[in-house]
């Protein structure tokens, strides 16, 4: 368990933080790989990694995995970049 201020309740556990990470990076993984095949990966016209949101996506969706599988131990970067997932519904509303 952890807090957000000394000396108060834990805000969430643990435990939970880490299972909705697993649930968000697994969403964003999905996305992915529906969009990479919908569209192509590169080599096409309508390539997913031809849209400037799509390259942040999937560069915060290869630090989301490599921060899971704990293939580099305390991947600070990767949790930096993982909070830029907040940009992602910006697309929604720049296309409106």
């Amino acid at each position: 368990q952890y807090s957000d201020i000394p000396g108060s309740d834990p805000v969430i556990l643990y435990a939970t933080g880490n299972t909705l990470n697993v649930i968000f990076t697994m969403g964003f993984l999905l996305e992915f790989c529906v969009h990479a095949m919908a569209r192509g990966f590169i080599n096409t016209r309508h390539a997913y990694l031809s849209v400037g949101w799509n390259r942040l996506d999937f560069a915060i969706l290869i630090f989301a995995l490599v921060d899971l599988t704990g293939i580099i131990p305390s991947a600070g970067a990767g949790k930096v970049l993982r909070s830029a997932r907040v940009l992602s519904p910006l697309r929604a509303i720049k296309k409106n």
